[in-house]
């Protein structure tokens, strides 16, 4: 017999509690604040900007703040944006923004800034490269958070570049999110997987 408790809170889970895979003998914990709906994405394809809310996203003000001991919410957003917009946190890693008047309310626009990494996913090292010929940036820079978040790290880019290199160096395995700032203006977010 297994004892293993899986708990479930506040999070938006296609088909519910019968689609959350636990070890045989486990027991799923099934807590208040979930949902099983449409996320209501405002793009489609494999970009991670594409993970944006529409504003009718039933994960908006769905999150919870009630975080267990140790972990800290950040301040922002994957695309840099305030971490809480509205009346708690949203589900997801981008918040949705709230604009003063429905009017204001505009799609981010996708520039192609070709951001991709290879390998994808890697142990060691990989190659983070992008296209940044179509606007001339006066400053750029690539950051990488943790799953929770969190910057750990930060590449400055010359005008002349289309690749960094970033290395494993002590970071702990897992996923990762590359976002890339131009002008100190977030406009691309990706997801890479640093392996054993």
């Amino acid at each position: 017999m297994n004892d293993a408790i899986t708990y479930v809170s506040h999070s938006n889970i296609e088909g519910g509690p019968d689609n959350v895979y636990c070890e045989p003998g486990s027991i799923i914990n099934w807590l208040e604040g979930n949902i099983d709906a449409d996320p209501l994405f405002y793009g489609a394809g494999g970009d991670f900007a594409y993970y944006s809310l529409s504003a009718d996203s039933p994960c908006i003000d769905a999150g919870t703040l009630d975080l267990p001991d140790g972990v800290i919410l950040p301040e922002f957003d994957l695309a840099g944006n305030p971490r809480v917009s509205g009346d708690t946190i949203d589900m997801g890693c981008y918040e949705f923004q709230f604009p003063q008047n429905a009017e204001d309310y505009e799609l981010p626009v996708n520039h192609n800034y070709q951001l991709t990494n290879h390998p994808n996913p890697f142990t060691g090292e990989t190659m983070i490269s992008f296209s940044l010929t179509t606007n001339s940036p006066e400053k750029a820079r690539i950051e990488i958070y943790n799953i929770r978040g969190q910057k750990v790290d930060e590449i400055t880019i010359s005008k002349e570049q289309t690749s960094v290199n970033w290395q494993r160096s002590n970071h702990a395995n897992g996923v990762y999110f590359y976002k890339l700032i131009v002008d100190g203006k977030a406009v691309d977010t990706k997801k890479m997987i640093l392996l054993k």
